[in-house]
């Protein structure tokens, strides 16, 4: 009692009334989350081993997979991804009490089972499970209570892919876009990001700086711009000695680098897009052609095909009537409502479009419940990561990525943070 009235005074107990302390086992932080007496029996190191336990099962079986070819191991990873999901649904509604998360899950489960009913001649069932995926692992993460300790197993995901790469990559390719067994370079970036979110609770030293790495070798443009506005608005960056060391060398590299020749297509994607948006401004581009920008532009049309591609599934939507904009079109659907028949390339789009009104908020509601959950500054910057490359990318698709990111984003939910942000 005298601890918590002293966490109290000291404005490190949150409203909820829950107690946090920190201890160092093996040189590992520990958290320690005691909850009010709504929580589940389910402690929360079980869960987090759990959580990277069937990550490792979903990716030796892509890994498996896509050395061999053999279709029944990439049915497995998806049945390693559907019990996860129907584990936590049952930890998320079956817990004794937060009787309000639990109507909200019921209702998402109405609104979802309703579009999918009145879209069932078209919709795909497997993109409406993946969209509930992230609010059940979410929510069943944030009831576990205890000690959380991150195994170290976390580490040897980083590596998993790179063996692949050695071993002379993927023998299925998709479109010719495949990397190791990631769908492409973008869904690769994707899960180094929620490793760095994982190792980041465990030790958050230098992991903004291997994350700017990262997505700079990655070649994309997006995931770039995503970890540099995370990075900057997150304020997880402060000005110390180290830090601005660290600056100099990161501008000398980039400097090279530029020198060098290997940041020139990106530089020409960037430039050349500033100009017309520009000169021709967003409209201008809307109604252009993709024929005459590949001629005037060549094969750097990736800017100029989100601005034509979204610009035809907003007014496909708008048109669609008041029962279209509340409950959608169905998953998946809006791969066959445009000109390349291709997704939307901006998971907050999809979900407007192919959900409607209700789960579109829904969504935006649990992306800014997480983030701003998350108290440590290097961490919530990693996980803007995603909730800024939600934006350019279609990225819910990938169990993995969303697992690790929404499941320790509900484990460290509200943990309170030192004035100094050691806690984490």
């Amino acid at each position: 009692m005298v601890q918590a009235l002293s966490a109290r005074a000291e404005g490190v107990l949150p409203r909820d009334g829950s107690l946090s302390d920190e201890r160092i086992i093996d040189g590992q932080s520990d958290i320690v989350l005691v909850r009010p007496p709504g929580a589940t029996g389910i402690g929360r190191t079980t869960f987090a081993n759990l959580l990277i336990a069937v990550v490792w099962l979903n990716s030796i079986a892509l890994f498996l997979y896509h050395l061999t070819t053999l279709e029944l191991l990439q049915s497995i990873s998806n049945v390693v991804a559907i019990s996860m999901v129907a584990l936590s649904i049952l930890v998320w509604l079956t817990g004794p009490r937060l009787y309000v998360t639990k109507a909200f899950g019921l209702l998402l489960i109405a609104n979802l089972g309703l579009d999918y009913f009145l879209n069932r001649s078209h919709t795909d069932l497997i993109d409406t499970v993946k969209l509930f995926e992230i609010f059940a692992i979410f929510e069943a993460a944030r009831q576990c209570s205890g000690t959380l300790r991150i195994n170290s197993s976390i580490y040897g995901l980083a590596v998993l892919p790179l063996i692949l790469v050695a071993l002379g990559g993927s023998r299925v390719t998709v479109d010719g876009f495949s990397w190791s067994y990631f769908y492409n370079t973008n869904t690769a970036a994707l899960f180094y990001t929620a490793l760095l979110f994982v190792m980041s609770i465990r030790n958050p030293r230098y992991k903004i700086a291997i994350e700017i790495i990262v997505s700079a070798l990655s070649g994309k443009v997006g995931v770039l711009l995503a970890t540099l506005n995370a990075t900057l608005l997150s304020g997880a960056i402060r000005l110390t000695g180290r830090t601005l060391g660290l600056a100099i060398v990161a501008i000398f590299g980039m400097t090279v680098l530029i020198i060098s020749g290997l940041l020139d297509r990106q530089l020409n994607i960037i430039s050349n897009f500033a100009v017309d948006v520009w000169g021709m401004g967003i409209g201008g581009i809307a109604n252009s052609s993709f024929a005459d920008l590949y001629k005037t532009r060549g094969g750097e049309l990736s800017g100029y095909f989100r601005i034509i591609h979204w610009s035809e599934i907003i007014k496909y939507f708008l048109a669609g009537g008041p029962s279209y904009w509340f409950f959608g079109y169905g998953g998946g659907y809006t791969t066959s409502i445009t000109t390349l028949k291709l997704p939307p390339h901006n998971d907050y789009l999809k979900i407007l479009v192919e959900f409607g009104i209700f789960s579109f908020i829904a969504f935006c509601a649990l992306v800014a419940r997480a983030t701003f959950g998350i108290k440590h500054k290097v961490q919530r910057a990693l996980f803007l990561v995603l909730v800024f490359y939600f934006l350019t990318e279609n990225l819910l698709s990938n169990f993995s990525s969303m697992a690790l990111l929404f499941g320790f984003a509900g484990l460290v939910w509200r943990v309170p943070v030192t004035a100094d942000g050691i806690r984490r």
